[in-house]
């Protein structure tokens, strides 16, 4: 279940981080952010280890691996989303992408 993600990315507008955002579509349309923003090194590589991809039960579900450009607003959103979930030792998933996030780039992956 847990994914090693890696990209480049370029040109991230002043004022924005790179989040990795998965949605899940079924059984639940809902978005979980991962813990913290990307930072890209000099040469514009990441990479991100541990991501959760659905669970055991999720077999022929697909999961969009979202690249999303948070203005200062959307990050609030995530931060305090995070937040309260590790309060809560409960992740739910958001209902939505907050305002302030712009889609960057998406990989649509499926259990198997």
């Amino acid at each position: 279940m847990d994914q090693t993600v890696q990209g480049v990315a370029s040109r991230i507008p002043a004022g924005s981080q790179l989040w990795i955002v998965i949605h899940a579509h079924i059984p639940t349309n809902r978005y979980y952010p991962q813990r913290e923003p990307i930072t890209p090194d000099l040469d514009g590589k990441w990479l991100i280890r541990d991501i959760n991809v659905g669970n055991t039960n999720d077999a022929s579900y697909k999961f969009d691996i979202m690249a999303i450009l948070a203005n200062k607003s959307a990050q609030s959103e995530f931060i305090a989303y995070i937040n309260e979930s590790n309060k809560a030792a409960n992740w739910p998933g958001m209902a939505r992408l907050p305002v302030g996030a712009e889609e960057y780039y998406t990989v649509t992956v499926m259990r198997i």
